[in-house]
């Protein structure tokens, strides 16, 4: 799958075409609904015996409970969400341009579906089931903590959570399997998402890509000036073209990565490789047509 779509350098191109979202609509759609049927294929089951998931679930790491309730088993199911997240954020922005009534959202949706993945591929890198563990606790932690200032947990019965309780408990049992918990920036959001850009489409500007994405999201002046078209009485906003083929390169490229790497992960049969490899393949001609119009 080609990824080297490049960040930041949308000129003042012209509307939307029909082609660009017809392109679009090839590149994004069967990828999307794809990812969310191999995501709940590979961890609404035990991973493929021999698999990469299955060594990690008998790992020493993850001994004491039963393999179905173990960490590690956690943190694989931990995916779904995530995936599918990403995978939704995707279809919206699909919708968006479709609708032919879109500026800002693009780039909300985009931010939106690209730290969804970053989480997958956060777990999803990890070296062995150690690592993955130490990431997993890591980071739910990190989220709950950050929830928690502002919220009360209560799990599925309506019992209210103690996050602090909940946390300590956490380290304790990383420090138990001689694992470390990570914190502050490194299980953060952007470090996250930037290395994903990183390695999907390695174009030395990741961060400066989010970083666009983060102040459209944030209302930024700076960041939305380049949607401004003014005129004489008359100021509106427009997208400009190269700038939505760009976040859709990106979703893309992003989600082709995550996907590629859990199919490797969980062992899934040929039959669904293929299915995978088809919907990559054409996704792959649209992203060359896409990037052909755009040089």
């Amino acid at each position: 799958m080609s990824a080297d779509a490049s960040f930041g350098v949308a000129s003042r191109g012209g509307l939307v075409a029909p082609r660009d979202r017809q392109l679009i609509r090839e590149l994004l759609k069967e990828i999307a609904a794809v990812t969310d049927d191999l995501t709940n294929l590979a961890v609404g089951r035990l991973p493929t015996v021999g698999s990469i998931g299955d060594l990690q679930l008998h790992d020493v790491v993850n001994a004491g409970l039963p393999i179905t309730s173990s960490l590690v088993r956690s943190a694989h199911v931990s995916l779904i969400f995530a995936n599918a997240a990403g995978a939704e954020h995707t279809r919206a922005f699909l919708n968006s341009v479709n609708s032919k009534r879109f500026s800002f959202s693009l780039a909300t949706l985009t931010r939106g579906a690209l730290e969804a993945f970053a989480k997958s591929h956060f777990l999803l890198s990890s070296a062995g089931a150690g690592e993955l563990l130490s990431r997993h606790i890591s980071l739910t932690s990190s989220e709950m903590i950050a929830a928690g200032k502002h919220n009360t947990f209560t799990n599925q019965m309506g019992i209210v959570v103690d996050v602090t309780a909940h946390v300590q408990a956490a380290k304790k049992s990383l420090a138990s399997l001689n694992l470390p918990f990570i914190t502050g920036p490194d299980v953060g959001v952007t470090k996250l998402t930037t290395k994903l850009l990183d390695d999907s489409a390695d174009s030395g500007k990741s961060r400066q890509f989010y970083s666009q994405l983060s102040g459209v999201a944030h209302g930024e002046s700076a960041a939305l000036g380049m949607f401004l078209v003014a005129n004489l009485g008359d100021v509106k906003f427009r997208i400009p073209r190269e700038l939505v083929a760009e976040y859709a390169g990106m979703l893309c490229a992003s989600c082709v990565l995550v996907v590629d790497r859990m199919v490797e992960m969980f062992g899934l049969e040929t039959e669904h490789q293929t299915r995978w490899n088809g919907a990559k393949a054409r996704a792959d001609v649209a992203l060359k047509k896409l990037q052909a119009m755009f040089p």
